[in-house]
């Protein structure tokens, strides 16, 4: 029995909630933030730095956490363009830990501005400590995009990165200038 309060019944301090900014120029670096394990956070930022500089020829800075909530303790004016979850489904306690650090974040970072990342898609269901059917409805719940991928393999872990900087650079508008939203979640803020 979970005895954890609801995350939707929590209340947040405005002060400390991880708050979106747009980028000032055209030319700062896009600022990416991996929440998650620090194995998986090792991983998936190597690939990145590694697939950008083959690839996309992107100036980024990556920011790595186990929470959110240790990122606002640590400093008080982050830019983060781009956050990603790493989720380990070897452990069930990602749903709830993933649901409290989305809390802690800005309404306007789910406007696919956050994806979700199954880093350890390899697992047989029968290993996995949280189900595929929870991980889906999870991202139902926030519209949230999933990426599945083996990040323990370097291969697999290249090609989950690439899949993840096409996004990225896609709804930041790094190619075109102009962001794109994909969905907009009206439904869960209201409209002022």
């Amino acid at each position: 029995m979970n005895t954890a309060p609801s995350v939707s019944k929590q209340l947040i301090n405005c002060n400390s909630v991880l708050k979106f900014q747009n980028k000032a120029t055209k030319n700062e670096k896009l600022s990416i933030l991996l929440v998650g394990q620090s194995e998986f956070c090792h991983l998936i930022s190597e690939c990145i730095y590694s697939v950008s500089l083959q690839n996309e020829k992107i100036e980024l800075t990556i920011s790595k956490s186990e929470s959110i909530e240790n990122v606002l303790k640590s400093t008080s004016s982050l830019h983060i363009d781009f956050i990603i979850f790493l989720i380990n489904t070897a452990q069930r306690h990602y749903i709830e830990q993933v649901e409290r650090n989305i809390s802690l974040v800005e309404s306007l970072y789910l406007c696919d501005r956050m994806i979700l990342v199954n880093g350890s898609n390899h697992l047989n269901p029968a290993d996995m400590g949280l189900s595929y059917d929870e991980l889906f409805n999870l991202s139902q719940k926030y519209r949230l995009h999933i990426f599945n991928g083996n990040v323990k393999n370097e291969e697999n872990c290249l090609a989950l990165t690439k899949r993840m900087l096409n996004f990225i650079i896609t709804t930041c508008g790094l190619k075109t200038g102009l962001p794109m939203i994909l969905e907009f979640p009206s439904n869960k803020f209201p409209v002022y």
